[in-house]
């Protein structure tokens, strides 16, 4: 099943990440931008990630704070519940998710030049349930002790709580293969599985170490 960037994430609720934040961790902080700005991953006020509040209202150590963010870090992913769909998206769309840095493209090849560009094989992982629970748990506790600072520096922000990779299939006219292999470090061309299709040649690159996607809930309504 195929659907278009914009009905995939009308369907499932999820906004799109650039690679320059291929580093986002489940637990991040991320703050409401209002009607007519982008969410914000940095905020005067705002707590990097969400076990950073606790450290500070001395809820948890920080080193606990240290080994819950670590281990979100390492938790393994799974397949997708839309595994099986793939995902089209324009050029304006591949360009808002920096997919020239996703594979380590360099500047030599115009991405205008690519026929498609499809993301496929999601898999993901969310902040598991126990986590959930001693989440709200705290957050009960800033609320009850600290509730001017919890309206200021919470209530208005969201929490990043799943995460999304998938493969990137790039398809390009067969005539600008040489162009396009020679944009490529080494090590991507070498882990690209390639495959020619009539005048057509497609690329699907492995980047599950690359968030496309991430569910925001609001703190205000956490496990409400």
């Amino acid at each position: 099943m195929n659907l278009n960037l914009r009905a995939f994430y009308k369907n499932y609720d999820l906004e799109l990440i650039p690679a320059a934040l291929s580093t986002l961790t489940l637990g991040k902080c991320v703050w409401d931008g209002g009607w007519f700005d982008k969410p914000s991953f940095d905020h005067e006020g705002m707590p990097n990630y969400i076990y950073n509040i606790f450290v500070e209202k001395n809820i948890i150590s920080d080193d606990e704070c240290e080994a819950q963010l670590s281990r979100l870090q390492t938790l393994k992913n799974v397949e997708a519940r839309f595994a099986t769909i793939n995902i089209e998206f324009e050029l304006e769309d591949a360009l808002e998710l920096e997919i020239a840095k996703q594979i380590d493209m360099n500047a030599n090849f115009d991405l205008k030049n690519v026929k498609s560009f499809t993301i496929s094989g999601a898999v993901g992982k969310s902040i598991p349930n126990r986590d959930r629970i001693n989440i709200d748990r705290m957050l009960d506790q800033v609320k009850d002790k600290h509730w001017d600072e919890y309206k200021s520096k919470l209530r208005r922000a969201y929490l990043i709580t799943e995460l999304y990779y998938g493969k990137v299939e790039i398809t390009i006219d067969s005539d600008l293969a040489i162009q396009f292999e020679a944009a490529l470090p080494g090590n991507q061309l070498s882990a690209a599985n390639k495959f020619k299709l009539g005048t057509n040649m497609t690329y699907v690159f492995e980047s599950s170490k690359v968030p496309f996607a991430m569910r925001l809930e609001r703190i205000k309504h956490f496990n409400s």
